[in-house]
């Protein structure tokens, strides 16, 4: 009885921590930026003929799962592994903003740069955060 109350409590925990299964590292982040960056042309010119306004986090996470890389592998599950996310389409692009909470990290990305544009590390994240950081990422990058 012991040994499969264990097994139970084993199984739980691990299926729990699936986020602390993601780090955040460089590779991620290089990965996220490339990836977006040319599955944002791909969208903008294939599949929204030029207006990636009405883009859904939804689509967009699907046509990942569908099109990365196999140098990227496993981004979609990394991006979902998210604890929030913020999505903004915009005319020419998009811009995701991650929050990663375990690790104390917020992400932004602009798909019309090749970089990541934005890596906060502090002792305090909040979720309040991810909207302000993708409006000030469509600012900067529109001038």
């Amino acid at each position: 009885m012991k040994k499969n109350l264990l097994i139970i409590l084993f199984f739980f925990v691990s299926c729990c921590t699936t986020t602390s299964l993601v780090e955040v590292s460089d590779d991620f982040l290089m990965d996220l930026a490339s990836e977006n960056y040319r599955l944002g042309g791909g969208l903008f010119l294939d599949e929204f003929e030029e207006d990636l306004s009405p883009l859904s986090y939804k689509y967009y996470i699907n046509y990942v799962e569908q099109h990365q890389a196999p140098s990227a592998e496993n981004l979609a599950i990394k991006i979902k592994a998210a604890n929030e996310y913020y999505f903004l389409s915009l005319n020419d692009g998009f811009i995701i903003t991650l929050l990663y909470k375990d690790q104390n990290k917020i992400i932004g990305d602009d798909s019309r740069t090749a970089l990541i544009d934005t890596v906060i590390f502090s002792g305090v994240v909040r979720s309040e955060d991810l909207r302000a950081i993708s409006s000030s990422l469509a600012k900067k990058n529109d001038n």
